[in-house]
């Protein structure tokens, strides 16, 4: 069995990440849910149901301003 990632707090939409890749990004109607994003280093995309499904996705957000989360060590 495989401990879970370590994540970052969650970040205001307002700070962008600083790397291109798959971040969870809060719902907009439901804060206490979350979803997959995929962020280019320019634009977030609409959400996936998993990371790979997030990587899969073209139409980009309208909700640029979500709060997020990302890894907060690299993965092994």
């Amino acid at each position: 069995m495989s401990a879970e990632p370590k994540l970052t707090a969650w970040l205001p939409g307002t700070l962008k990440p600083t790397l291109p890749g798959v971040y969870q990004r809060r719902f907009r109607y439901n804060p206490d849910a979350w979803h997959y994003a995929r962020w280019d280093g320019t634009r977030w995309y609409e959400a996936g149901d998993t990371p790979m499904l997030a990587m899969e996705v073209v139409a980009q957000s309208v909700w640029p301003y979500l709060p997020w989360r990302g890894l907060a060590e690299a993965p092994r």
